[in-house]
């Protein structure tokens, strides 16, 4: 496994290890020996067979493939997350750096096609979507859609989206909904 794997996947980890008694090596073992190439029959099987919790069993079955983004370094995060669409390097930044102005205390982690921004629990992710539109996803349950606020599909990895386009990038009031969420968490 690779060695550049961020303090958060650590801290994951480590709850793993604790609650289990087992390495990671020996999770990560065991779902490489079953030969299931489904992610998700992986994850349940884990859960089932294990009491291991979702975000847990998650975790190992990605890090049994090699192609995941815990698997590779910063900039080669950065150009699986924006391949096609470097244009929008811009607005993630603009974004990520007022979320940071607040003073808040967040940590963004890239996966393969994204960016999530993590306090103890998800709070957001950052999308380039598609070539058009940027997403930004964010967990504030409960909230009803107002402004620029959709809700989200039941059952996603957040509970609301704002969808930008470079003629309306909405980065105050996506602030406003980052810095709330983050809030939330703390």
């Amino acid at each position: 496994m690779s060695q550049d794997l961020n303090a958060g996947i650590h801290s994951h980890i480590a709850g793993l290890e604790k609650k289990t008694g087992q390495p990671i090596s020996y999770w990560v073992d065991m779902v490489r020996s079953w030969n299931e190439p489904k992610h998700m029959a992986n994850v349940k099987r884990l859960k089932e067979e294990f009491g291991i919790g979702h975000g847990h069993a998650n975790m190992v079955v990605h890090l049994t493939k090699e192609n995941t983004s815990l698997h590779m370094d910063e900039s080669q995060v950065e150009d699986s997350v924006f391949k096609g669409k470097e244009h929008w390097k811009p607005l993630h930044e603009r974004i990520v750096e007022g979320l940071q102005a607040t003073g808040l205390e967040f940590e963004l982690s890239g996966k393969k096609k994204y960016y999530s921004i993590r306090t103890s629990k998800q709070v957001a992710c950052l999308v380039p979507a598609t070539k058009g539109r940027f997403e930004v996803w964010i967990n504030v349950k409960g909230q009803e859609p107002v402004g620029n606020l959709q809700l989200m599909k039941s059952g996603s990895m957040c509970s609301h989206a704002i969808h930008l386009t470079e003629e309306n990038a909405y980065i105050s009031e996506v602030l406003l909904w980052l810095e709330r969420a983050v809030q939330r968490t703390l």
